[in-house]
């Protein structure tokens, strides 16, 4: 990439973020996706918050996240039947938002986090999973995960001083643009700032 600044002034390398703006939104490729139960993962009864006997499981989930940022999840929560179809519609999307709370206050973004609408996916489950339940009869917590192949724009050098020059003399300089990602880097538009 090259860009052009006029003057003897400094460019920091802020087209990071314009071009990760400008780039093809459609970037991403195939997506798979597999399904597990988040084991060692329970809530008080009754209720959508997280018992601390959790901490383990959702640490591991969390570390999973941070060393891989191609995945991207689906949080189901389930609850034992109860005849108030209702109130196990709410509390699972309420657990579902406790997870999704806790893995967002430990920095992973709210985009890679994505709650399953109970009423939809009550009766959908994925076969293996109906014996592997956990908790209370029927109580677990299924995470789908969703790699992407997706392009990674990064900058070797961020930033780069010029030597003072005259008013109105044109220097130049290149900023080496790597795609540390998976799939093809596709910049539509590049901008000085």
């Amino acid at each position: 990439m090259n860009l052009r600044k006029q003057g003897g002034m400094r460019i920091l390398a802020a087209a990071v973020g314009l071009l990760l703006c400008t780039l093809q939104p459609a970037c991403a490729t195939d997506e798979v996706a597999t399904a597990s139960i988040l084991k060692g993962v329970s809530f008080i009864d009754n209720t959508a918050t997280l018992d601390t006997g959790s901490d383990a499981a959702m640490e591991k989930l969390l570390e999973e996240l941070r060393t891989n940022r191609a995945i991207s999840i689906e949080i189901r929560c389930r609850v034992a039947p109860s005849d108030n179809q209702q109130r196990d519609v709410e509390l699972s999307r309420d657990r579902a938002r406790s997870v999704r709370r806790w893995l967002m206050d430990r920095g992973v973004a709210f985009y890679r986090l994505q709650i399953a609408d109970p009423q939809t996916t009550l009766q959908t489950t994925v076969g293996a999973l109906q014996s592997e339940s956990t908790g209370a009869a029927g109580d677990r917590v299924e995470i789908v995960r969703m790699q992407q192949s997706l392009p990674i724009a990064d900058i070797l050098n961020r930033s780069f001083q010029f030597e003072p020059v005259a008013d109105g003399r044109e220097v130049l300089h290149d900023f080496v643009l790597v795609n540390r990602g998976t799939a093809p880097l596709s910049i539509s538009k590049v901008r000085t700032g």
